[in-house]
């Protein structure tokens, strides 16, 4: 009888281990590993292994091994999601957390109905329980959280005391599991509490990305207005030079007639320059990228600001048009942002495609006095935040699609070189 004991407790141990790795495996995109699965399944093998070893220990030594039993669970799952998984650490820590928590508390149910149903086999015990963990787990994958986005500090925090506040409850509540009737109950509340702050920080965290999504939109839809603005006003400005061409012509014919070649080059070069700056728009092959281009390019000329650019893109690109204006903003705000700070400014713009990716690289000239805070990635704006948000909105999208980000200061110029997958 004991013997058939430990089977099914082991077999409960194996159906735990699995979930678990389940969860991770859906709940993180996997690195791609070679022989990964085979990996994988030697992993699991282990973790089984692990367990097994310290429930017949804690059995033989006759030990509350039920801390030894999380601290387990929480560094194995961890250390899968650290060697198998991408995406930020802190949710590599809290979903093992919330796991093992679970783990825990999926017992309670079990023992509230085993409270009022007489007899019962350990076997249906254990199968009630796995198949209550089996539906936490679906629940959890079914409110997937994006374990690549940045949150606010706050939510990390909730998604961190909250497990280990529950588990320290639970390791207090099995300590009287058999004296008080209605440890069983507040387990179950304690189980649905848990469940409920999960979908809470699940519907927060959407709510957050789908508020930095508009944020993203909304930056885009100011962008065109402020492109609008500016072709309106050199249609204008073109209307008002083509109107007085004819006072323009008599004007150097005078001069020519009078032999003032001095004056006439400079009458001519103060009119050339007005109508250059209305036929110079950047054609860079992508119809979005040249509307950021040209209004950065509008900007810098206006600051005086010498702006080199070699683009040439693809019509189309798997980038959607708001985050891709996103991104080049920001990395050309910053740019023009510490050019205004120097007296030899220099900023240079380089986008092509590089087998599947978009190459952006932007290089600016930087004082020695501003290299600190350039690697640093700190700001002088009077509103860091706004800065802090443009960086954040492409490093996020940097993960996104899969590409590569630097950040660097050499030989006197701040290089930011980003790549993106866009096939």
């Amino acid at each position: 009888m004991m013997q058939n004991i430990r089977i099914w407790i082991y077999l409960s141990l194996t159906v735990e281990v699995f979930l678990a790795l389940f969860l991770l495996s859906r709940m993180f995109p996997l690195r791609n590993i070679r022989y990964r699965r085979g990996l994988i399944a030697g992993y699991f093998i282990g973790y089984s292994a692990i367990l097994f070893i310290q429930d017949y220990w804690s059995v033989a030594s006759h030990a509350n091994a039920y801390p030894v039993f999380l601290s387990l669970n929480i560094f194995l799952m961890f250390l899968f999601a650290v060697i198998f998984c991408e995406g930020k650490i802190v949710f590599k820590i809290f979903l093992p957390l919330v796991y093992v928590s679970m783990v825990t508390l999926s017992g309670f149910p079990v023992n509230l109905i085993h409270s009022f149903l007489a007899g019962g086999s350990f076997f249906a015990f254990k199968l009630i329980s796995n198949l209550v963990l089996a539906a936490v787990t679906l629940f959890l994958l079914h409110f997937k959280l994006d374990a690549q986005t940045s949150y606010p500090f706050s939510t990390y925090l909730v998604m961190i005391v909250m497990p280990l506040l529950n588990m320290a409850a639970i390791s207090a509540l099995k300590e009287y599991s058999g004296i008080f009737p209605y440890v069983n109950l507040i387990g179950c509340f304690t189980l649905i509490l848990e469940l409920l702050i999960y979908f809470t920080i699940c519907q927060s965290t959407r709510a957050y990305a789908r508020n930095i999504e508009l944020q993203l939109i909304a930056q885009q839809q100011q962008l065109q207005t402020v492109h609008m603005e500016q072709l309106r006003d050199i249609v204008t400005d073109y209307h008002r030079i083509r109107h007085d061409m004819k006072n323009h012509v008599v004007c150097m014919d005078r001069l020519l007639s009078q032999e003032k070649y001095g004056k006439l080059k400079e009458y001519f070069y103060s009119l050339s320059k007005d109508l250059y700056a209305f036929d110079n728009q950047i054609e860079t092959g992508n119809e979005i990228v040249n509307q950021v281009i040209n209004i950065k390019y509008a900007t810098a000329r206006r600051l005086q600001l010498p702006m080199e650019i070699q683009a040439a893109l693809p019509p189309q690109l798997a980038i959607p048009d708001h985050l891709l204006c996103s991104v080049l903003s920001n990395l050309l705000d910053n740019a023009i942002e510490a050019s205004e700070k120097i007296a030899e400014p220099a900023v240079f713009i380089k986008l092509h495609i590089v087998k599947n990716y978009l190459s952006v690289t932007v290089k600016n000239r930087i004082e020695p006095w501003q290299a600190g805070s350039a690697k640093n990635r700190r700001t002088t704006k009077e509103q860091p935040h706004l800065h802090g948000l443009g960086l954040q909105i492409v490093e996020e999208t940097v993960k996104r699609y899969n590409g590569i980000s630097s950040f660097e200061v050499e030989d006197g110029e701040y290089v930011a070189s980003i790549m993106l997958e866009c096939v």
